[in-house]
């Protein structure tokens, strides 16, 4: 007897290895859609220059400087670097800013940069996308040291080293602790020192081995032995504070002293000095006169009678005028000048009357002394004019109609 058996055409059910199969091929197309993008978003790029810092000789050249690229610690060709630099120094060709693409090592080789006369620090900057690294160009300056008149006399002193920095009259240069008058060595072992302008003849104070001495061109010379080791010259011929304690000579001469400026001309010593919170002028003939009209914030910029608070520039108890950035003053035969930055204007005045607007001066430039004398960036003005480029330091006075400036000039 036959026994008809019902089938049905259905599909059959996936075997545990079919299962097994299909996963094991599936798990890796997801795993690897999901990790795409974790890998790219974990690309490091980092830069770096081959040294932390370039040591150059001003007015020659840096070669060799190169930037390496890497992603991931992988040196990595193709990537676009801008490096910039700063303080005047160059890549041949005259630009700042230099932009190259990495080789096949990673390296962005950098033109040649040329180092300027002053020398000085510049600060190397590259850049790729949000990543940037730093390094560092060095040189000391290839200065000359000068002395000069606004009506053309022009010297250059040779034996003068080009660290030295001009400290005031004509012809006073302090090199660390080695002072030249002109080109000749003055003295050794000094600490500090400030030079004024008189009547023909240079003044300078300073404290050489902890001894405060004042000397002239004309050949005075004096030791003033009561004067503490720690006191600091403040111009003039004489004159010395430590602390808050103000000397003439070896002889105390006023405590309570915040802050003080001398000068001197025609064989008299002037002093302006804020003490206990009150302005004075006072000269070494006897005259010593207070302003109880200037705060008590106010600070002595220089000659007789002018100082600065805040803004506000005073001449005795006058308000003279206010918007002043900075000033200087300067004595000279009964007349009081003063240069001053009032609104990012330049302004040359005495007390006399003469009043000078120099409006060629940049906003951004600084009065140095003198009548006339303002210094923006290395540019050295006479009024409008500019005297001088490459200008680091300069110290002006002014003195019987003669406006002197010293100054250090690198060139190349």
């Amino acid at each position: 007897m036959s026994h008809d058996i019902e089938q049905h055409n259905t599909a059959p059910s996936a075997t545990r290895r079919t299962v097994l199969t299909g996963a094991a091929w599936s798990v890796p197309v997801i795993a690897a859609a999901s990790l795409a993008p974790l890998a790219a978003a974990s690309d490091t790029v980092t830069l770096a220059f081959d040294k932390s810092t370039y040591n150059g000789t001003a007015c020659g050249t840096i070669s060799g400087a190169y930037v390496t690229v890497t992603v991931n610690g992988v040196a990595t060709a193709g990537k676009s670097v801008t490096t910039t630099l700063s303080a005047g120094y160059k890549f041949s060709g005259g630009s700042a800013s230099y932009t190259g693409v990495s080789d096949g090592s990673g390296k962005v080789a950098l033109p040649s940069i040329a180092v300027p006369g002053q020398g000085g620090q510049s600060v190397l900057k590259a850049m790729h996308a949000t990543t940037t690294a730093t390094s560092t160009a060095a040189a000391p300056a290839a200065s000359k040291a000068h002395s000069a008149t606004a009506s053309g006399s022009n010297s250059t002193y040779s034996g003068i080293p080009g660290t030295a920095v001009p400290i005031g009259g004509a012809g006073w240069f302090l090199d660390g602790t080695t002072l030249y008058y002109f080109n000749a060595v003055y003295a050794t072992g000094v600490s500090s020192a400030v030079g004024v302008r008189g009547n023909g003849i240079d003044y300078v104070t300073y404290m050489q081995n902890g001894k405060a001495h004042s000397v002239d061109s004309a050949g005075g010379n004096v030791t003033s032995h009561s004067v503490p080791s720690t006191a600091i010259p403040v111009g003039g011929w004489g004159w010395f504070l430590d602390g808050t304690t103000l000397y003439y000579f070896d002889a105390v001469y006023a405590t309570g002293v915040s802050s003080a400026v001398g000068t001197s001309i025609y064989g008299v010593d002037y002093v302006s000095f804020m003490q206990s919170g009150k302005a004075h002028a006072a000269n070494s003939s006897g005259s010593n006169v207070t302003y109880n009209a200037i705060p008590s914030t106010a600070v002595p910029v220089g000659g007789a009678g002018w100082f600065l608070d805040g803004e506000t520039l005073y001449y005795f108890n006058t308000v003279y005028a206010t918007g002043v950035t900075s000033a200087v003053g300067t004595r000279g035969l009964n007349i009081d000048y003063v240069t001053y930055m009032q609104n990012g204007k330049a302004h040359s005045v005495d007390s006399a009357g003469g009043n000078v607007t120099s409006n060629s001066v940049p906003s951004t430039a600084i009065p140095v002394g003198g009548w006339g004398w303002f210094l923006d960036g290395t540019n050295l003005y006479s009024f409008n004019n500019v005297f001088a480029t490459g200008v680091t330091h300069a110290k002006g006075a002014s003195v019987g109609g003669t406006d002197y400036v010293s100054f250090m000039q690198g060139a190349c």
